[in-house]
């Protein structure tokens, strides 16, 4: 005679037991999430710009990476940042940081206004090829990639903005050279 007491493994009672608090979990998560998803659409318009405002971020970039393709040595050429200031205050970019010198912008601080959508213009001077050692060593990289760093008047998570450019000497100098 089996002790009443006792319990089978097999009897189902173990599943059940766990089973609720994880229905309830899975449940509450869905539920957790939706509510997200509807206030990221009814505050930003999309999911993207509130994971990143819950993430502590106030400005960010549509696209971190510009390409500005094909620019000839010693020539410039504007890019744009689309910024996208998350909260209701204006957020001022208070200066610049890039790790060359061909970059430059408007005149500091710039003003995000708040819960707007802002254009940041930078124009990227191409650096001057003088040798056939440079030129080839620009062929061969064929491609730059520079970075910026944006100081703002608010305390947010860093991210960098790139840019990108071919470079490709100029063929005016290259008939100049005797």
């Amino acid at each position: 005679m089996a002790d009443k007491g006792a319990k089978s493994s097999g009897d189902g009672k173990v599943f059940r037991r766990m089973s609720l608090p994880c229905v309830s979990m899975v449940a509450m998560l869905g539920v957790v999430g939706t509510l997200f998803v509807l206030w990221s659409y009814a505050t930003f318009g999309d999911i993207r710009s509130g994971w990143f405002r819950l993430g502590g971020y106030h400005l960010i970039a549509e696209e971190y990476q510009i390409d500005l393709g094909t620019v000839s040595s010693g020539e410039s050429k504007p890019g744009t940042f689309r910024l996208k200031n998350l909260t209701g205050e204006p957020v001022f970019i208070l200066g610049i940081e890039s790790d060359c010198s061909c970059l430059t912008t408007a005149e500091l601080p710039i003003e995000v206004p708040g819960d707007k959508v802002f254009d940041l213009e930078v124009l990227f001077q191409a650096d001057r090829v003088d040798s056939d050692t440079e030129v080839v060593r620009w062929i061969i990289l064929n491609l730059v990639v520079r970075w910026i760093i944006l100081n703002l008047s608010v305390d947010q998570p860093s991210r960098l903005l790139e840019f990108k450019a071919r470079i490709v000497p100029n063929n005016e100098e290259k008939q100049d050279d005797p």
